[in-house]
């Protein structure tokens, strides 16, 4: 059998090779309703994970997640490289109700094991010291920082050379730095971070908490926003269609009889911090939700409609992401309480 948009879309054998063989037993068991978690239902639930698939299976290498099938998808000529071929297969020119279907990624046939460099979000920040990290790198035991776009020469750049070197920027402008990763057998592909440095910007990112600091510099805030916001769907009893599988309001979750005193907060934020990937900052769902991939409720599953603030795709510092913005500084910041 081979479910029909699969065969329309001519990826047969991604479906009987791939999926069938590597993938479908244990996904079937974990599921895919609450957190709009892949699926092999549609051609299209599949290729809108198309990032995350390249992700785990050829850079970070924890997908088969069992052993034996891990074993057998890389000992397999028919299985590795039917997925080589389609992570390298630009497939958008195919367009439907959702959009265009996913771009190729040139590194789709490699193996895992090679260093990946990984400088983290791009970001907006003030005037002054912010340090960088290459935490999310992987396979790498040693670093190479450059400055490649330095307007007016008005950044500098300490312990390049390092894990967690510093971006120093006296004057407002974007700037790109580059990442190079390396271990003793291998340098990454350089990977760029856009830092936009802006004067304006109404917080400092350090001063962030998830509640309890001065107004705007609470991340409850932004979860409770209001009208077409995160709690719109995310409090009990859900939007009436889809139940979340976290609840953004004030509840009595330690049964105090007091959903506002410190001990509710404290639980609040406990479950909030569950939505942030501290070893893929990028794929958290605090992140990725409200951006639109794969979003539920109200959303279409494929689709990509952020929130309003969530505008990802836009530059730093852009009014239309300023929530996310927001969101990956405290992020950054270790996610303060």
């Amino acid at each position: 059998y081979i479910e029909p948009s699969w065969a329309a879309a001519g990826q047969s054998a991604l479906y009987l090779d791939v999926q069938a063989q590597s993938c479908r037993v244990c996904h079937l068991l974990r599921g895919t309703g609450n957190q709009s978690d892949i699926d092999f239902d549609s051609f299209r639930h599949f290729d809108s994970h198309k990032d995350r698939i390249k992700a785990h299976i050829v850079d970070r290498g924890n997908m088969p997640l069992a052993k034996l099938i891990y074993e057998k998808f890389w000992n397999t000529v028919g299985i590795f490289q039917t997925m080589a071929t389609y992570l390298m297969t630009d497939l958008s020119g195919m367009v439907d109700a959702d959009g265009p279907h996913s771009a190729a990624y040139s590194d789709g046939a490699l193996m895992p094991g090679r260093p990946i460099a990984d400088p983290g979000p791009d970001r907006v920040v003030r005037p002054g010291v912010t340090t960088l990290s290459a935490a999310m790198s992987l396979y790498a035991s040693s670093y190479r920082w450059t400055l490649t776009s330095n307007p007016g020469g008005a950044a500098t750049l300490t312990d390049p050379a390092t894990d967690r070197p510093t971006f120093s920027a006296a004057a407002d402008g974007i700037y790109v730095v580059q990442l190079v990763a390396s271990n003793t057998s291998a340098s990454s592909v350089p990977t760029p971070l856009t830092i936009v440095v802006n004067s304006a910007l109404p917080y400092a990112p350090s001063a962030l908490r998830f509640a309890g600091a001065a107004p705007g510099l609470n991340i409850k805030d932004i979860l409770q926003a209001g009208a077409a916001g995160c709690t719109t769907c995310h409090k009990p009893g859900g939007n009436g269609t889809v139940m979340p599988p976290i609840f953004y309001t004030n509840e009595d979750r330690a049964g105090t009889g007091d959903p506002n005193d410190a001990i509710n907060l404290h639980w609040f934020y406990t479950e909030l911090r569950g939505r942030i990937n501290f070893t893929d900052w990028v794929a958290s769902p605090l992140l990725r939700k409200p951006s639109g991939h794969h979003h539920g409720a109200n959303f279409p599953l494929t689709g990509v409609i952020p929130l309003a603030g969530f505008e990802s795709g836009l530059v730093p510092g852009a009014a239309g992401r300023a929530d996310y913005d927001k969101m990956v500084n405290w992020i950054l910041n270790g996610a303060p309480e």
